[in-house]
């Protein structure tokens, strides 16, 4: 078991993302997207056309979660199937345009509220430590 300091800093790491997240999660409710979706969208955003299978496990949710979700997106005509090129039999799911749009968009309007934020209640110093911050957590390589 990791060391109560570690466990702590894990703890308000944890806290202050969650509380980050419910912040600037309001600016992209205008959208109407889940939470589900929004992470489905993203995902095919950074690394391309995925297989619902493949979305399921970089998502941890079952695979007709995930079935449901890539639906429900389709229907918004944020995304839609396309043969696998290796494999005919398979179905790789792709963002359209517009879902590049709404990625874009609900990207932005969060990024804003943020900077926002980060203006308001961080000075020059505050706001070049928490890059320094920043740079160790993507260290981190979360999405390996």
């Amino acid at each position: 078991m990791a060391p109560q300091p570690l466990r702590r800093l894990a703890q308000r790491l944890r806290l202050v993302s969650e509380r980050l997240r419910r912040l600037v999660r309001p600016v992209g409710d205008g959208q109407r997207l889940t939470r589900a979706q929004e992470s489905a969208l993203g995902w095919l955003e950074r690394k391309g056309p995925q297989t619902t299978a493949d979305l399921a496990r970089a998502m941890q949710v079952r695979a007709q979660s995930m079935g449901a979700t890539v639906h429900e997106l389709g229907e918004l005509g944020h995304v839609r199937k396309v043969a696998d090129p290796d494999d005919q039999r398979r179905e790789q799911v792709t963002l359209t345009a517009k879902g590049k749009a709404m990625v874009a968009e609900v990207a932005q309007a969060r990024e804003l509220a943020l900077a926002a934020l980060l203006e308001e209640r961080l000075d020059a110093k505050q706001r070049a430590a928490l890059g320094e911050a920043l740079t160790l957590l993507e260290e981190l390589d979360l999405e390996r």
